[in-house]
């Protein structure tokens, strides 16, 4: 291991008087703090095929930990790993709750939408909210059609089938839309790159409103109204809201406009928060304001779906957080756009049925679990390709007949995560093949797409997520180019698997509750991640493997000095034979239920044999 100056946070915990809440105290925290130059860097040696570098974040400025009398130094300290460093945002952070977002007639575009709603309202014109079939699209596409109805609108909603009409406004399915007697569509999470179909839709005279979030085109399309922070020109200072964010923001200044009443948007909350928590947009600054005030009206949810939902899942009275919409609602929302027909969980997000929603609950729960199935079929076979090549570019696009669309963005992700590089899946069909594309940070997925425009019949997305669609026999052309943009972008560091960790701490320092103080930070997700710690030297007291599925989890009890914590390691049952001696320990901290008790523990994200 390379060893040399690193953070070094030593925590000692007092608790108060008054409480039985556990604090970290920073009474020796100025002495016990050694200033770094750099990132340390220690290479896991643990057996397998993956290696971590261990990257340990420099120490803030002692000025800079002082300078916040009533906020605690290591909360100062994480918050300054994660970019938020100056009085304002700091403050803003810790009570974004109660911060006040920018005015949505910042929004360029918003005045528009308002005026052409209106004009609908007065002449009694259909409206048609278009969404798409991610959790986003679909929460967004119930959010808009039930305050357009609210504001006296006549609305309906259309999502697409990813195996029909595909991703984003198909011109069919408009021509369709106008037949039935709509003149005014609402593009909500697409339309940005949908020019062509947006043309056409003029040409039999509908208007369409684009309100989306992805990465917007030099040419934008010519739409009654396009309601996105990222486009040339618009003013709005946060440009990371998801679409739901934008729907909601839409719906404030309509209200506004028609009653003076913009928080009647509030009572979709609840749809803006698990949106924006679905689509893995930074939870910091208005995204963590808005998913705060959304959290309280999911616990428990006033919907009678989302009710339901939960409780096929086996979420109890307060158990949703945005772990729990991350990894367990998120997920079964998905599934039905994924393989079937997402206008199941619009139906369940709209209902007020208990009987109609447990029957839809029930359905998605099932469509979740093919979906599991079929998405651990394609990540093997993908797995397998990828190692069979002599060579690891520095950018992997698979494709194959056999991969199902629903699932190729869910196993792109998975291969990120394992070769730590961009990663296209693509299903191969009779002339065209559709993909996903996820990302790695600092190379933007989005625009590296657009730079092969010209072989792409579609495509659109953001910085680390997109789709697109091509000539089957453009493949290998398509993987050639990006393979050059991204070796010319992305240096060896970038794709070194590694882990970002906030301190190092002492474990005898910690008290048994210091979740309670980092709670503060809460609720985390991409942008806000859940802090990581390394502690060094510790004695594994006892080590055994948990689980029923190969290679099970991996319990341990470890200390450090006097003090010993429970830890776990999910996934990780195969390197119980590798224990022996001391360990260096990268964890996070947090809850954890077992047959009716309750405690703390750590969360091992990777361990090494020390040489302290």
């Amino acid at each position: 291991m390379e060893t040399g100056p690193v953070l070094s946070i030593n925590v000692e915990c007092c608790r108060r008087a008054d409480s039985d809440t556990a604090v970290f105290s920073p009474r020796r925290l100025a002495s016990t703090i050694r200033v770094s130059e750099r990132f340390n860097v220690t290479v896991n040696s643990r057996p397998g095929d993956r290696r971590f570098r261990w990257d340990i974040r420099e120490r803030a400025p002692a000025e800079h930990l002082k300078s916040f009398p009533g906020v605690h130094p290591l909360i100062v300290q994480l918050l300054w790993n994660r970019g938020v460093v100056d009085a304002e945002s700091i403050q803003g952070f810790l009570d974004a709750g109660d911060r006040a977002l920018a005015p949505p007639s910042s929004l360029k575009g918003i005045p528009e939408a308002i005026s052409r709603l209106l004009v609908a309202r007065a002449n009694g014109e259909e409206v048609v909210v278009y969404g798409d079939y991610d959790v986003d699209g679909v929460s967004s596409t119930v959010l808009l059609t039930e305050a357009l109805r609210a504001a006296d609108i006549r609305a309906s909603s259309f999502v697409p089938r990813r195996n029909v009409e595909g991703y984003g406004l198909n011109s069919e399915a408009l021509e369709r839309i106008q037949k039935e007697g709509t003149s005014l569509v609402v593009a909500v999470d697409c339309g940005i790159s949908g020019a062509r179909e947006i043309d056409r839709a003029r040409d039999i005279g509908v208007d369409v409103i684009v309100v989306d979030h992805h990465h917007a085109p030099p040419i934008l399309p010519r739409a009654a109204a396009v309601i996105n922070p990222k486009q040339p020109g618009c003013p709005y200072p946060f440009k990371d809201l998801c679409a739901a964010g934008l729907a909601y923001r839409l719906v404030q200044a309509l209200f506004e406009r028609l009653r003076g009443e913009p928080a009647v948007a509030d009572r979709w909350l609840d749809l803006v928060a698990l949106a924006t928590v679905a689509d893995v947009v930074p939870l910091l600054s208005e995204n963590r304001t808005l998913v705060l005030r959304g959290l309280p009206l999911l616990n428990p949810p006033r919907r009678v779906g989302l009710r339901a939902l939960a409780a096929r899942a086996g979420l109890g009275v307060g158990a949703i957080t945005s772990r729990t919409l991350a990894f367990i609602l998120a997920p079964r929302l998905n599934a039905a756009g994924r393989l079937t027909d997402a206008r199941t969980s619009v139906e369940l997000l709209s209902s007020e049925s208990a009987e109609e929603s447990a029957r839809l609950a029930e359905e998605l729960e099932k469509t979740n679990q093919e979906r599991q199935r079929l998405t651990d079929l394609a990540l093997e076979q993908a797995r397998e390709v990828v190692r069979s090549w002599p060579s690891m570019p520095k950018l992997l696009l698979v494709a194959d007949q056999s991969f199902s669309p629903g699932v190729v963005g869910l196993v792109a992700a998975r291969l990120v995560e394992q070769f730590s590089r961009p990663a296209l899946v693509a299903e191969v069909g009779d002339g065209l093949a559709r993909g996903s594309a996820r990302s790695i940070d600092g190379f933007h997925i989005a625009e590296a797409l657009s730079r092969c425009s010209d072989l792409l019949t579609r495509h659109g997305g953001h910085a680390r997520a997109a789709g697109f669609t091509l000539e089957s026999a453009r493949i290998d052309e398509l993987r050639s180019r990006l393979e050059t943009i991204a070796s010319e972008e992305i240096s060896e560091r970038a794709i070194e698997l590694s882990l970002d960790i906030d301190a190092e701490v002492r474990l005898s320092r910690l008290d048994a509750r210091p979740d309670h103080l980092l709670g503060r930070l809460e609720p985390h997700g991409f942008g806000n991640p859940v802090p990581l710690f390394v502690s060094r030297n510790l004695e594994v007291l006892s080590a055994r493997r948990v689980g029923r599925e190969s290679p099970g989890h991996l319990k341990l009890r470890v200390r450090d000095g006097a003090t010993t914590w429970d830890a776990i390691g999910f996934g990780m049952g195969d390197l119980l034979p590798t224990l022996s001696g001391r360990f260096d320990l990268v964890y996070s901290i947090g809850r954890h239920e077992w047959e009716g008790t309750e405690g703390t523990q750590l969360r091992i994200r990777d361990l090494c044999p020390s040489t302290t």
